[in-house]
């Protein structure tokens, strides 16, 4: 065992090489000039055995010396492994504080506005743990022994090499490094989250195809919660959209839109498709005039991003006439339904499901015009396109059954109107169920008929069923709620 100033030379030269500073470098922080390293050089060296008070407090707080320590100093006594161990972990761990602080305050020379305040509070936060490192290495110590859990439940995937090397850097209180591979580590998960957030939007593409719609909702909605991003986003929606949730379905179309400008930008083709869908779940609410400027909107984007001879330019087209329709703005409908007509048939063919829409939304038009003759062979043509693409069990199917009975109502040949809505009754019960708006409208249309036909007592129950739907599915105050009233009155 040495005197005191021996163990206190000892204790300065671990603390400063744990620094990384020169002779020099340490008298200039203690001392303010770096010709007194001398004192310090005689110090580490033994040749002093009481080291003056102001040298003491200068050293001290320079290299950060705690009481204990220098207790230590003052009585000497052989030192276990363990408190070996320790006074280099804390010495080093010193070290890595005094690091971090002077790169701190020199970036706090160069900061911003915006960034000083986070700076000098970080400043503050590393002054306070020099001044209590014992506490701090004990504090950071703990953290370390919570990131040796993690790395045991998650680091089987790095290999043994990568996972020995985290070990190592959690044992050097190598934060820095440790850091380095926990990203990889993060990286991993996130990938296989991506994986999962595919598979599941897999799924929801397959139970779509099958025409399985509250599976396929529940495996989109997986994806996006998994990975949030437009695509899942879209999906979502428009299955809830083809659910007849209408106000989900505008608020997952909002998350698409929020999700399209972050992903590609404003004004892009991406842009115009997600404020067509935010458009048309307005309209499915009877919020038409909220509508427009969004159709519209989308429709100038995709004329300035794919261009007016595209199938999706098309399908904006229509929508927006469709909107038009439902506005009682026949007028304005009617030239935008035959240019997305043309559109389609000079891209994807007359015998397209798409092109069926097309046909049926014209002839629709038409009927309400009372162009009745019209209409016919453009109904009829949508509905044997449908047939022969989609087939006779799918929901939309039932739509052209439904349209093509409304107009034999409109032309008072009732008898072949019946059988028409009765198949478009049982088809959207089987695929959308009894709680879809869809299957009001074809309780409505049924009892219409029947009303038309003096069948009063049948009619009654069918839209009294109706609107009990529409109110649930839609509110009290949704056109479609008020027109099914207003035929009950």
């Amino acid at each position: 065992m040495g005197s005191f100033g021996e163990e206190y030379g000892k204790l300065i030269r671990k603390r400063r090489e744990s620094y990384g500073e020169t002779l020099e470098q340490s008298a200039l922080g203690a001392f303010g000039e770096a010709n007194k390293k001398t004192r310090i050089s005689e110090l580490e060296n033994g040749k002093v055995k009481r080291p003056q008070p102001k040298t003491l407090a200068a050293l001290n707080a320079h290299f950060v010396i705690t009481e204990a320590e220098l207790d230590v100093c003052r009585h000497p006594a052989p030192a276990d492994a363990a408190q070996q161990t320790h006074l280099e972990a804390l010495n080093a761990y010193v070290a890595q504080l005094k690091t971090r602080l002077a790169t701190q305050e020199a970036e706090l020379t160069l900061a911003h506005d915006e960034t000083r305040a986070t700076l000098t509070a970080q400043i503050a936060e590393l002054k306070s743990r020099l001044a209590n490192p014992e506490a701090a290495l004990a504090q950071a110590e703990a953290t370390i022994a919570n990131l040796r859990d993690t790395l045991e439940r998650e680091g089987n995937q790095l290999g043994a090499a990568l996972e020995a090397k985290a070990r190592k850097a959690l044992d050097d209180k190598d934060f820095i490094a440790a850091d380095e591979i926990f990203a990889q580590i993060e990286a991993a998960e996130e990938l296989a989250v991506q994986r999962a957030a595919r598979a599941a939007f897999a799924r929801g593409k397959i139970a779509e195809e099958q025409v399985r719609w509250p599976e396929a909702l529940t495996h989109f909605q997986r994806a996006a919660n998994l990975h949030p991003c437009a695509l899942h986003f879209n999906r979502t929606g428009h299955l809830l959209w083809r659910l007849g949730r209408y106000a989900d379905a505008l608020t997952e179309a909002r998350r698409y839109l929020a999700a399209a400008i972050a992903e590609e930008g404003e004004n892009s083709a991406h842009h115009a498709t997600a404020l067509n869908e935010n458009a048309l779940m307005l309209n499915a609410l009877g919020r038409n005039e909220e509508a427009e400027p969004l159709y519209k909107q989308a429709l100038d984007i995709g004329k300035a991003t794919i261009g007016e001879g595209h199938p999706n330019y098309a399908i904006r087209l229509n929508n927006l006439a469709n909107l038009y329709q439902d506005m009682r703005r026949l007028a304005e409908a009617e030239p935008l339904y035959k240019q997305a007509l043309d559109i389609d048939k000079a891209t994807i063919g007359e015998g397209h499901p798409a092109y069926a829409i097309r046909l049926n939304n014209l002839a629709l038009l038409y009927r309400e015009m009372g162009r009745l003759a019209e209409a016919e062979p453009l109904f009829k043509q949508a509905l044997d396109i449908t047939k022969a693409t989609l087939g006779e069990g799918h929901p939309d199917y039932a739509i052209r059954l439904n349209n093509l009975a409304g107009l034999y109502r409109a032309m008072r040949r009732l008898a072949e109107a019946e059988p028409l809505y009765k198949q478009a009754l049982d088809i959207t019960k089987a695929t959308l169920g009894e709680g879809h708006p869809d299957y009001a409208i074809c309780l409505n249309n049924l009892a219409g008929l029947y009303r038309a036909m003096g069948r009063l007592a049948e009619a009654e129950p069918l839209l009294t069923q109706a609107i009990a739907i529409s109110t649930a599915a839609l509110g009290p105050d949704h056109p479609q709620t008020k027109a099914f009233i207003a035929n009950l009155t």
